[in-house]
C-alpha cells in the first residue's frame, strides 16, 4: 500500500476527530452558561426548585433565577392535556415552596404565549405568579376579584406579573361581591407616570364601567395602544374633543353600551378611527321605536339638528323612528323660560321641528305665528304657550297649521272668552289631534257659556287635558259642571208669555187649521162628489 493510499484513508478520519473535538467543546461550553430550555427534575414525584436543579453546575448563585418562567421549563412538567382544547392546565412547578393558586383557575396555550385566568383574586393570585409569565404575549382575566369590597384593580400588579404583554383583556368582572366594580378607577390616581409601552390591545368588556367611564390617563398609561375594547358596559356618553389623544386611536369598540346619542359624539367621524362592531353600536337614547338604531346612521341626525339651531335654545332629537328603510328623527325646540315677547325666528330653527316649546315667556299675541308663512314649513305638530299673556285665539282661524297639529297647550295664560266656532272647528277637521289644553284661564262664565262652552267640553272631553282645571273665572266652578238654572235665571217682572209670541202661535194654529180644512174637502169630493159647503151655496 502507498503512502497516498494511507493518506487517502486517515483524511477522513482527521475530519471525523476534528467534528468530535468542537462537539464536545461546544457541549462543554453550554453545560457552564444559563441555557434557555430545561427539563423539571423530580425528586419522588416533586418537581426541583431553580437552586436545586442549577446545583453543581458552573452557573454563578447570583445569576440562578427565584423561579423559571414558562418558556425555561419543559412544558411537559409543566402543562398537562386537557383534552378538551387546544390550552392545557398550568402545575405547580413548585408545591414544595407554596401553593400557586393560578394552577387551579389558568390555562396557557400550546404556544405558551398565551394564558387565560378565570375566578383569581388580583392581588393575591398576581403577586404569586410574577416570576412565572416573564413570556406571556396574551393574558385573558375573566371575573377577576378583589378580596375586598374596596379594592380597585392596581395596573402595576398586572404589569409586575405580566411584563411584556401584548394583548390584555379584563372580561366581565364587574362586581368584587360588594356592588362596586373592580375597574371603578381603572387606571388609579397616581398612576399617571406609570407607563406600559408593550399594550396594542386593551379588552375591558364586560365590567360594568359606568356611564361617562373614560380616564384621561388612559393613553398615558398605554401609549402604543391600537385597539381599545369597551363593549358591553354601562357607558352612556363618551364626549372627547379634537385635540384629546383618544381621537388618534385607531380601533375602539362601544358596541352593547346604552348610549345617548343627543350628547357629543363628533369623535365617531374622525378619519383617523375606527368604530368596530358599528352595527351593535346603538343609541338607546333618543327614545327610539321597535329597538334602538346603530349610531354611525342615528348621529348624522343629532348634528344636523345642532347645527341648524342658531336661537338661544336648545334644540334636540327626541324620538327616532324607520319608515320606508330610512332613518327619520322628531326635533324638540326649546326656547322656555327665555323671556321673549314674540315667536322666534323660523328661519333659525332645524328644519322640520316637531315640537316648539315656548312656555314661560311674556309672547300675548299668536299674530307673527299665524302671519309668517316660514312656520308652515316647519311642520310644527307640538305647540306649548303654557305660562304667558295670550289673551285670545281667535287668529289662529287664519291658518292652514290649525287642521295638522297634535297638541296645542295654552295653560295659565290671560284666556277669557272660548271662540266655540273656532273649537268646534278644530275637532270636526282635524284628524291628528291628541291633546288641548286650556286650563287655568281667567274664563268669564255666562249663561252663553252653558250653551256653548260647556256642552263642547263634554262633547270632547277626550281631547282636554286638565279638563278639571277649565273653571269660571268668577267661582272658580268647574265650567263641564255648570247649571243652566244657576246662569241663565228669567226676570220676574217680565210677563212669561209677550203678546207677539201669543199672536204666532194663534196664526200657526190658523194655518194648520185651514190646511186640514182645504184637505178634506178635497178628499170629501173625490169620495162622494160633494162641493164643499160654501161652494155650494153660491
Amino acid at each position: 500500500m502507498s503512502l497516498q493510499q494511507v493518506g487517502r484513508k486517515s483524511r477522513p478520519n482527521s475530519i471525523l476527530f476534528l467534528a468530535l473535538f468542537f462537539l464536545v467543546n461546544t457541549l462543554t461550553c453550554l453545560s457552564s452558561m444559563y441555557v434557555d430550555s430545561i427539563d423539571i427534575e423530580t425528586v419522588n414525584g416533586t418537581a426541583l426548585s431553580p437552586t436545586q436543579i442549577y446545583s453543581g453546575s458552573n452557573v454563578p448563585s447570583e445569576q440562578i433565577p427565584k423561579a423559571l418562567s414558562l418558556k425555561q421549563m419543559n412544558k411537559q412538567s409543566l402543562v398537562k392535556i386537557d383534552g378538551k382544547s387546544n390550552f392545557r392546565q398550568i402545575v405547580d412547578p413548585y408545591p414544595s415552596e407554596g401553593t400557586m393558586n393560578l394552577n387551579k383557575f389558568c390555562q396557557v396555550d400550546e404556544s405558551l404565549e398565551k394564558i387565560i385566568c378565570t375566578g383569581i383574586k388580583w392581588k393575591e393570585d398576581l403577586a404569586e405568579a410574577k416570576n412565572y409569565f416573564q413570556d406571556v404575549r396574551e393574558a385573558i382575566f375573566i371575573n377577576l376579584t378583589s378580596s375586598g369590597e374596596s379594592e380597585d384593580l392596581n395596573i402595576r400588579d398586572v404589569h409586575e406579573a405580566f411584563p411584556e404583554l401584548v394583548v390584555l383583556s379584563i372580561i366581565d368582572s364587574a362586581d368584587t361581591g360588594g356592588g362596586r366594580g373592580i375597574l371603578s378607577s381603572f387606571p388609579q390616581k397616581g398612576e399617571e407616570y406609570f407607563i406600559w409601552e408593550s399594550i396594542r390591545i386593551l379588552n375591558l368588556s364586560g365590567n360594568g364601567l359606568p356611564t361617562e367611564w373614560i380616564p384621561n390617563s388612559l393613553l398615558d398609561v398605554f401609549p402604543n395602544m391600537e385597539e381599545l375594547d369597551l363593549s358591553r358596559n354601562n357607558i352612556t356618553r363618551l364626549s372627547l374633543k379634537s385635540g384629546d389623544d383618544f381621537l388618534h386611536l385607531p380601533f375602539v369598540d362601544l358596541s352593547g353600551n346604552p348610549l345617548d346619542c343627543t350628547t357629543d359624539f363628533d369623535w365617531i367621524e374622525t378619519p383617523k378611527m375606527k368604530l368596530l362592531h358599528p352595527e351593535t353600536t346603538v343609541c338607546e337614547v333618543p327614545a327610539h321605536q321597535n329597538k334602538p338604531k346603530p349610531i354611525l346612521k342615528v348621529y348624522p341626525l343629532v348634528k344636523k339638528v345642532r347645527e341648524e339651531c342658531r336661537l338661544n335654545c336648545s334644540c334636540f332629537v327626541d324620538y327616532i323612528f324607520e319608515k320606508g328603510g330610512t332613518i327619520h328623527s322628531k326635533t324638540t325646540v326649546n326656547c322656555s323660560h327665555r323671556n321673549l315677547i314674540d315667536f322666534p325666528d323660523p328661519d333659525m330653527m332645524p328644519h322640520p321641528t316637531d315640537t316648539l316649546d315656548l312656555s314661560h315667556n311674556q309672547i300675548s299675541t299668536l299674530d307673527r305665528f299665524v302671519e309668517d308663512e316660514s312656520f308652515l314649513k316647519l311642520h310644527i305638530m307640538n305647540l306649548y304657550l303654557n305660562d304667558n299673556s295670550i289673551t285670545t285665539i281667535h287668529s289662529l282661524d287664519n291658518t292652514g297649521w290649525l287642521f295638522n297639529f297634535q297638541a296645542l297647550s295654552l295653560r295659565n295664560n290671560n284666556l277669557t272668552n272660548a271662540p266655540v266656532y273656532l273649537l268646534e272647528k278644530i275637532l270636526r277637521e282635524n284628524k291628528r289631534l291628541y291633546k288641548m289644553d286650556l286650563s287655568n284661564n281667567n274664563w268669564k262664565c255666562d249663561c252663553h257659556t252653558v250653551s256653548s262652552f260647556k256642552l263642547w267640553l263634554l262633547r270632547y272631553h277626550e281631547y282636554v287635558k286638565n279638563i278639571e282645571e277649565v273653571r269660571c273665572s268668577q267661582t272658580n266652578e268647574q265650567v263641564r259642571y255648570m247649571k243652566v238654572e244657576e246662569w241663565c235665571q228669567m226676570d220676574d217682572e217680565a210677563p212669561i208669555i209677550e203678546i207677539l209670541d201669543l199672536v204666532s202661535i194663534t196664526l200657526a194654529f190658523l194655518i194648520v187649521a185651514i190646511i186640514c180644512k182645504v184637505y178634506y174637502d178635497y178628499w170629501n169630493y173625490k169620495k162622494h162628489g160633494r162641493l164643499p159647503w160654501l161652494v155650494s151655496k153660491m
